[in-house]
Parts: structure tokens; sequence; C-alpha cells
């Protein structure tokens, strides 16, 4: 089961999945790779930096190269909605173009 609660004792942590002891700042096991759910970052707030992708996919790109290592989650949701807001953009312009040369075609 992936996320689960790690036990701890003081100042020392143990895996739920393999009983490793770890770092209280690791947030997953060295060990076996488990996911402490005490330390990952799903508290990220993603909200605002994928709306200012979407609305500014430059700005979208750059704050992925500014986050990538300190906020992945926030980082990734920035570049994922500049690609999709980039995409969208070409995607509609091909649409609009299709249907005014249809529609000029008809006069």
């Amino acid at each position: 089961m992936a996320g689960r609660e790690f036990s701890h004792s003081g100042s020392m942590c143990y895996c739920p999945q393999c009983g490793n002891s770890v770092s209280p700042n690791a947030r997953a096991c060295p060990e076996c790779g488990e996911p402490l759910n005490g330390r990952n970052d799903s508290n990220e707030n993603t909200c605002l930096p994928g709306c200012a992708g979407f609305c500014f996919p430059i700005i979208g790109v750059i704050l992925y190269f500014v986050w990538k290592d300190s906020s992945p989650k926030a980082a990734g949701a920035a570049l994922k909605w500049s690609i999709i807001s980039v995409v969208a953009s070409f995607v509609i312009t091909f649409a609009f173009g299709i249907i005014m040369l249809v529609f000029s075609s008809l006069q």
C-alpha cells in the first residue's frame, strides 16, 4: 500500500513496508522506495500555477524551470497547463480557419 503512515519514536522513523529506519525528513524509504505519507508534498497548491500556465503559457514554462526541484507538483501543473493552452490555441485557430473557409466558399 503506497503512502501508508510511518511510525516514529523520538527522532527515529521506521518504514511501514520494510521496517528500515529512515530520516524524519525523508519522503520515501531509501531501502524499498515506499512513499512516507507524513513527508510528501500532497498539500502543495497546483491550482494557481496551473491557471497561470494556461492563461500565459510562457509564464508556465518559466515557473516549471524555477520550481521543478523545490515544488515538483506545482511545476508539473504549470507546464502541463501551458502545453494544453498552446495545443488548444492551435486547435481552435485551425477549426476557426476551416469554418471561415467553408463559409467564404458558400457566398
